[in-house]
């Protein structure tokens, strides 16, 4: 079974199936600084994309360019934030980022 697994300065704060099949909405809550955002991820088909971010926090949109993830060595990056969207699987992968 493939998750979902949204990370936050390097510690895991959100976890979710990923369906193979149909399309659906996931939100999830997040601090930063001090305040709680809500992060929105799209659900298609055994991919996932993260929607647009609060401009206050990340003033680029570069993470919604990167559009769908599937696989487990894909990844999503939102920055400045250090927020991660990556797919986990029963294959042992570790992804190591530095910022």
């Amino acid at each position: 079974e493939k998750r979902i697994i949204v990370e936050k300065d390097g510690i895991e704060i959100f976890s979710h199936s990923l369906e193979e099949k149909g399309q659906k909405y996931v939100a999830f809550p997040f601090e930063h600084n001090g305040k709680t955002f809500e992060g929105n991820l799209e659900i298609k088909d055994g991919s996932v994309m993260l929607h647009r971010l609060p401009e206050e926090i990340v003033p680029l949109s570069i993470h919604e360019d990167m559009g769908w993830i599937s696989k487990s060595y894909e990844i999503i990056v939102a920055l400045p934030i250090k927020l991660v969207i990556k797919i986990a699987d029963d294959v042992y992968n570790e992804i190591d980022v530095s910022t």
